[in-house]
């Protein structure tokens, strides 16, 4: 997998935030926008020209990209439950190698992160 952008946590921010990294290896465009409750409360995904069909709840949201940046999949995880820590590594975990990746949180998924999600977003 390769993690194309991530918002609103991963370098720990707690205001709005635009993720797209000058180094990213995808073979087109693609930003996540996200925020806090606090800041807007939101999670937009945009792959390939345009913005991607994804609902985000309260949680992170895990979007995998096929090449071309069309969206392949999207699921929402509710951290704050060891049920849904566990899915979400779970999912990542199952992840292919050379698909894309971006996750965002909306609200405020980072309270009380398990250390085991932290690794596998990092392992994206």
């Amino acid at each position: 997998a390769a993690l194309l952008a991530a918002a609103a946590g991963l370098a720990l921010a707690r205001e709005a935030q635009e993720a797209l990294p000058a180094d990213s290896a995808a073979p087109f465009p693609a930003m996540v926008r996200s925020a806090g409750y606090d800041d807007g409360n939101f999670a937009e995904f945009y792959a390939a020209g345009g913005r991607l069909d994804v609902v985000a709840s309260w949680g992170f949201t895990v979007v995998t990209l096929a090449g071309n940046g069309s969206l392949l999949d999207a699921h929402t995880f509710h951290t704050g439950r060891p049920a849904q820590a566990k899915a979400m590594v779970k999912f990542i975990d199952q992840i292919s190698k050379g698909t894309f990746v971006m996750i965002a949180s909306k609200n405020d998924a980072f309270k009380g992160l398990a250390e085991h999600v932290k690794e596998a977003i990092r392992s994206c």
